[in-house]
């Protein structure tokens, strides 16, 4: 919102906070153009359930007086504790706060919401203004991937297209006249829907929110898992010990069918050793989600609608310590994979984080499993060049058995000519 002068206006939005549910309900609130120096306090602009924080202009913009962003956060929303300023920056092409927040609840696709504030004070400069934007918002992309971000305030005319991510306009109607000066970015589709709430200098916007959770939009899945216990795991070992492998090998005419044979023996007797048990796979779970995790979750959510304060700080602690313990363990097992060359883990790894699912793979039972395809695949992939070399390997012969001395002499340029068509691979 583009509030123009906030000071003589903060009467009045005291009053709506006090007396309108409508404000009062609001999780943030953002305003632009609020001509804060110095010289104004905080107590100026405190409102109670509220924590601001303020973006003022600085010398770094060459204007004198105008400009400043200002947000503020419900403490119902977030804790004052979990709110901070990540960045404010100010040229004389673009003002931007950047606010970091950690609220009470959050879908668990995403780890947390970063609020930037913009204010572009010249469409001649919307060019200059959009690269700026870009490049702090490819910063906080890179800091926080995982972070729901939500890019807002008066743009003037200046058009937001991040390099290598989609973000979606959400603000439909005209904010000042018949021009629409005032967006809202975010990388959602269906993330709100707007609709006006009052007017300042421009129109005032209300987004409320239309985002439906992803654990909400995709089924839940059932799987079938082995429990392997150490238990398991010593009557496997006995079990193998006492296998005749020799019967396999024997019985077998090729590889793949020994392959085939003991892998599905293997199989046989996991089977029958190991128990069965069905588990829940939610559409938002986390590779580095465990049972551990699971419990504090649900026991700062019944924190949370208690309103035990103190329960809840507990368990937020106790939670973001298992959560880092339980990536940092993630992280390790990955890079393990890379140490030792394991790529068929790290292509799993790679579809789980980029969400691929194979489209058309065959059976095992379609491959084509004979000695004549192997020949096929190794004179591909070993073919040579159809280039020849008869001529010059004919001459280098000849020089050779001609030649009296023990030395052999090449020239510079018949190395520099011969030499970009040999492959050191083959």
């Amino acid at each position: 919102m583009v509030i123009g002068m906030i000071g003589n206006k903060m009467d009045e939005l005291r009053a709506n906070v006090s007396l309108l549910n409508e404000f009062r309900s609001i999780s943030l609130m953002a305003f632009t153009e609020t001509w804060l120096t110095r010289t104004h306090t905080d107590e100026l602009v405190e409102m109670d359930g509220f924590k601001v924080f303020r973006g003022d202009r600085t010398a770094d913009s060459m204007k004198h007086g105008g400009g400043g962003l200002m947000v503020y956060v419900n403490e119902d929303y977030c804790h004052p504790n979990n709110t901070s300023i990540k960045s404010h920056t100010c040229t004389p092409n673009v003002e931007i706060l950047t606010v970091n927040i950690r609220p009470f609840y959050i879908p668990l696709e995403f780890s947390h919401v970063i609020l930037m504030a913009v204010y572009v004070p010249n469409k001649n400069v919307a060019k200059e203004a959009a690269e700026e934007i870009h490049e702090a918002v490819h910063r906080i992309e890179l800091a926080s991937p995982d972070a729901f971000i939500m890019i807002t305030g008066d743009f003037n005319h200046c058009v937001v297209k991040p390099n290598g991510s989609h973000y979606y306009q959400h603000v439909k109607c005209n904010t000042r006249g018949n021009a629409l000066l005032d967006c809202c970015y975010t990388k959602i589709k269906d993330a709100y829907f707007c609709q006006n709430l009052g007017k300042a200098d421009h129109n005032l916007v209300l987004f409320c929110p239309k985002y439906i959770p992803l654990v909400q939009r995709q089924k839940t899945r059932t799987v079938a898992v082995k429990k392997m216990t150490d238990d398991v795991i010593e009557r496997l070992q006995d079990v193998f010990e006492e296998t005749e492998w020799a019967v396999f090998e024997n019985t077998a005419k090729d590889i793949n069918e020994l392959t085939e044979s003991v892998c599905g023996y293997i199989n046989f007797c996991v089977d029958v050793v190991a128990p069965e048990k069905q588990v829940k796979v939610y559409a938002n779970c986390k590779p580095w989600m465990n049972e551990e995790i699971r419990r504090l979750i649900r026991l700062k959510k019944k924190a949370f609608v208690k309103g035990d304060k103190e329960l809840l700080k507990t368990v937020q602690k106790e939670l973001r310590k298992e959560i880092n313990k339980e990536k940092y363990r993630y992280k390790c097992e990955v890079e393990n994979h890379f140490r030792e060359n394991n790529m068929k883990k790290v292509w799993d790894g790679m579809k789980l984080m980029s969400g691929y699912v194979g489209k058309g793979k065959p059976e095992r039972h379609q491959l084509n499993g004979t000695m004549e395809y192997a020949n096929d695949l190794n004179t591909f992939y070993n073919r040579f060049d159809k280039i020849d070399f008869s001529k010059e390997r004919a001459k280098l012969r000849e020089q050779l058995l001609n030649t009296t001395e023990g030395d052999c002499t090449l020239q510079t340029d018949e190395c520099e000519t011969t030499a970009p068509f040999t492959q050191a691979v083959k």
